[in-house]
């Protein structure tokens, strides 16, 4: 071997030792916080546990150095930091207070300060009946009063009130509230403390001088998108500062359906982004050096007050910071490093983002693509016929690594995956930068100009435009979401099925030989860009073939009862692609689901036998994409709110209803079907 040869593998090694090196301690820490915040949180009285735990481990490394090595050494030290420091932030920050009072749901008085903004949730059915609406926001709790003590605390917990209870403009980032009301849990990995439900608020402190200005940013995105279609005056602002309060409910649903729902969560390329465009402008203005350091990261820091410091945006906010430090020194740092740095740093800050499912996604995905987006568009560039444009490889290959990635916490999270997601993202790719750059752009020209402001919407309207209808048209498609067992073993079961996939494609060779033929004897033949990326896109979405294999629906079906929990969907066959659906169960994307994989697109009559939540609230899953003709309601009319909202809905949807009469009777579609 050469010395330049063996320069470079040497070098090669020591870039994999030093990735190492930070990759274990990451993970290992951030396993110790997320063990310790999930124990104290059931068992508030394990803390001694866990403290004498971490002292065995720390003295059995004592005798084991030698064994395991540095690198062993500093992972193991990382897992107790991470057990010691959670367990601070909750025994001795916390005051040991918050898992018996949110246990208790016990009635507080505190003082807090907003870290999000309120955001408007639809009520949930609950039985037959449905919730109300409530407000949501994000806060720290830093001051608490319950059974007759007062406690001084750094906690996230959320907040819920009822329309009405404060004025929205006033719930504002940065702003610092007097409140009482009831704590309740807060949902598995939301990364929060609790809930509480207020039900008294008094402002106290107005929002800090850069959450007014990035308010007012914001603003000023939302009036300039005022005027533009449905779709694209909510999606703009969600794109560009991740503000999503006016975005459709049935938008929200197809791109979570299509796995969109990451567009409108600011992310690490939007940071990227932002930062590439700052520092091409600094250049410009002959900025150069340390300079361009400072530049970077104020534009982050700028950044992430305007689009708000959600777990994803920290971590992709920190990452950006760690890539740009080169630039003080001269050099390059290493994404994985950057990564494991950032996760590093950021889960002994905050131990509370080790349960956070955002956090957990944002980091997936973004290791998925270090670690496989280069090495598999490399792949599809040798296999793909090769008329296919750079730009639809590049996606293909970011989106699969980014889905395969984050799939087992997708499992766990929501028992559903979504194949509609690959072609979904790889057609959307392409219209996401200008989209987010124009509505950035948007927001910092409002305060100077609104008029110019609305300008530039209407041109980020185009490509948001596309966006939203690659949503509707890939969450429509049949097979686009698929069933999985939820929680632990929804996701060793993804494990397994990758696993078992990654094996299988290693282990090819007739097959893979047989198909390298096929694809070199088409690439001998002219074809254009659209063809090539057409048939890709029928290879790649699995919907059809997944409807073939289960055999469902059955050939000749007449009646099938849709599986919506509580309450009925009753679909009634009265010829191709149309049905009678009688009730409409309580979830809207549960119904759409069901007769979209009937393939129903026609829907003569809808029949509502009576107005309670667990029958009528999935009537935008019904109305959703599909041609309805008449809705025959219940002459009870009540509940009212059911009987208010069911005609909502028709007349939005422009779909008569009428009163069923007693003895009624009548006939639709072909008798001999």
């Amino acid at each position: 071997m050469s010395d330049a040869s063996r320069g470079t593998a040497e070098e090669g090694a020591r870039t994999r030792v030093i990735d190492v090196r930070l990759l274990l301690p990451a993970l290992c820490l951030w396993l110790g916080a997320f063990v310790a915040l999930n124990v104290l949180s059931y068992a508030p009285s394990s803390k001694q546990l866990l403290w004498c735990g971490s002292v065995a481990i720390f003295a059995a490394l004592l005798g084991l150095r030698r064994r395991i090595g540095r690198v062993g050494l500093l992972a193991v030290c990382a897992l107790v930091v991470g057990i010691v420091a959670a367990s601070l932030r909750i025994v001795v920050i916390d005051g040991e207070v918050i898992s018996d009072l949110v246990n208790d749901r016990a009635y507080i008085r505190a003082q807090i300060v907003v870290s999000s903004d309120p955001l408007l949730r639809e009520g949930s059915v609950s039985g037959d009946h449905r919730t109300p609406q409530m407000e949501t926001a994000r806060a720290t709790l830093v001051a608490l009063s319950a059974r007759g003590r007062t406690w001084t605390t750094s906690l996230p917990i959320g907040l819920r009130w009822t329309p009405g209870l404060v004025a929205d403009r006033d719930v504002a980032p940065t702003s610092g509230w007097e409140v009482a009301g009831r704590l309740a849990p807060a949902a598995p990995g939301s990364g929060r403390a609790g809930v509480l439900d207020l039900t008294e608020a008094r402002l106290i402190e107005a929002p800090s001088p850069v959450g007014s200005a990035t308010e007012l940013l914001r603003r000023g995105l939302r009036d300039a998108a005022v005027g533009l279609p449905d779709d694209a005056a909510g999606l703009l602002p969600g794109l560009a500062v991740g503000d999503t309060s006016r975005l459709d409910s049935a938008l929200v649903s197809d791109m979570r359906t299509a796995g969109l729902t990451h567009l409108t969560a600011v992310s690490g390329s939007n940071v990227a982004m932002i930062v590439l465009v700052v520092l091409a402008l600094a250049r410009t203005l002959r900025v150069r050096g340390r300079w361009q350091f400072l530049v970077g990261v104020l534009a982050i820091l700028g950044f992430v007050a305007l689009v708000r410091p959600d777990p994803s945006v920290v971590r992709a906010a920190t990452m950006g910071v760690i890539a740009l430090v080169p630039m003080l020194f001269g050099g390059r740092v290493n994404a994985t490093a950057s990564l494991c740095a950032a996760v590093f740093l950021l889960v002994l800050i905050d131990p509370w983002l080790a349960v956070s499912y955002g956090f957990g996604l944002s980091v997936l995905a973004t290791a998925g693509l270090i670690v496989g987006s280069v090495r598999l568009t490399r792949m599809l560039r040798e296999r793909l016929p090769p008329g296919l444009p750079s730009w639809f490889v590049e996606a293909s290959a970011v989106t699969l690594c980014a889905q395969v990635a984050v799939a087992p916490l997708l499992a766990a999270m929501g028992g559903s995956l979504g194949p509609a997601a690959v072609p979904a993202n790889v057609l959307a790719s392409f219209a996401v930068a200008p989209a987010t750059a124009l509505g950035v752009l948007s927001a910092l020209i409002s305060a100077v100009s609104p008029g110019a402001a609305h300008v530039v919407a209407w041109v980020a309207a185009i490509p948001t435009e596309w966006i939203a209808q690659v949503a509707r048209t890939c969450a429509g498609m049949p097979g686009g979401q698929w069933t999985v067992p939820s929680g632990t073993l929804g996701a060793v079961t993804v494990l397994v099925v990758l696993g078992a996939a990654t094996t299988a494609w290693q282990l090819r060779s007739q097959v893979g030989r047989h198909s390298a033929k096929v694809y070199a004897r088409l690439a001998t033949r002219p074809r254009s860009a659209v063809t090539a990326a057409l048939l890709t896109l029928v290879v790649v979405y699995v919907g059809p073939a997944h409807r073939g294999v289960s055999g469902w629906p059955a050939t000749g079906w007449v009646m099938v009862a849709c599986d919506v929990g509580q309450g009925d969907a009753i679909v009634l066959r009265v010829a191709d692609a149309e049905a009678v659906v009688v009730d409409a169960g309580p979830d809207p994307r549960a119904v759409d689901r069901c007769l979209s994989d009937l393939g129903i697109r026609a829907v003569p009559l809808l029949v509502l036998t009576h107005f309670h939540a667990d029958h009528v609230e999935g009537v935008p899953g019904v109305l959703h994409n599909r041609e309805v003709g008449e809705i025959e309601v219940s002459p009870l009319s009540e509940p009212v709110d059911g009987v208010r909202r069911v005609l909502s809905w028709a007349r939005d949807a422009g779909v008569p209803t009428r009163v069923a009469t007693a003895d009624e009777t009548g006939a639709i579609g072909d008798r001999s079907d």
